[in-house]
């Protein structure tokens, strides 16, 4: 086991947001934007001018995490994660009047099923600035949040974050648990 806390971000590193996020945008503006298109961090910039930073208005939503699904393997890999780590805790920004929906999403997609700590909600943080979050490793999306961590930043790679040089980088939770099952992710450091 190794001795340390590991933070994980949601959205789009355990939560596939984007996905039902641009479906409902394409639904109502008529387009066919795609996560492949979405480049860099400023999602305002990849949709229509009539739509701008209106985009932002889903995240307010009380239904929009009804359909947003786990990304593939996430939820095995953070159940494996508990055996490898000695606390893991999930860390993310919510707009205010959306605060603890995304901690309901984490029960809804069975992410505490196998928790033996207590009390999940001690495990659950939502705040704007991670370097906060008192962990030894995160693993975000957003290179900004990894740029300001104190500890060891992993960045988990989206089309958003491609280009961004990081030491680092985890390309989908498949190939993390191809890698711990196949000895390549040493367990006892």
């Amino acid at each position: 086991m190794i001795n340390a806390t590991l933070a994980l971000d949601i959205d789009a590193v355990l939560a596939d947001l984007q996905t039902e996020w641009l479906f409902r945008y394409n639904r109502d503006y008529k387009d066919n934007l795609k996560v492949e298109q979405i480049l860099s961090w400023g999602m305002a910039e990849y949709v229509k001018p009539e739509c701008g930073k209106h985009i932002y208005d889903y995240l307010l939503d009380d239904n929009l995490y009804t359909n947003v699904n786990p990304i593939p393997g996430a939820l095995q890999a953070v159940n494996k994660m508990r055996d490898l780590f000695t606390r893991v805790i999930f860390c993310t920004m919510s707009p205010f009047p959306k605060m603890g929906r995304k901690f309901q999403w984490l029960i809804d997609n069975k992410f505490f099923e196998y928790y033996n700590y207590g009390d999940p909600e001690m495990d659950y943080i939502e705040t704007r600035d991670k370097s906060l979050i008192n962990a030894d490793y995160l693993i975000d999306d957003y290179f900004v949040n990894l740029a300001n961590f104190q500890r060891y930043g992993i960045i988990f790679t989206q089309p958003w974050n491609k280009d961004i040089d990081c030491i680092f980088r985890l390309d989908n939770w498949n190939d993390f648990l191809e890698d711990i099952y196949s000895g390549t992710i040493d367990e006892s450091h």
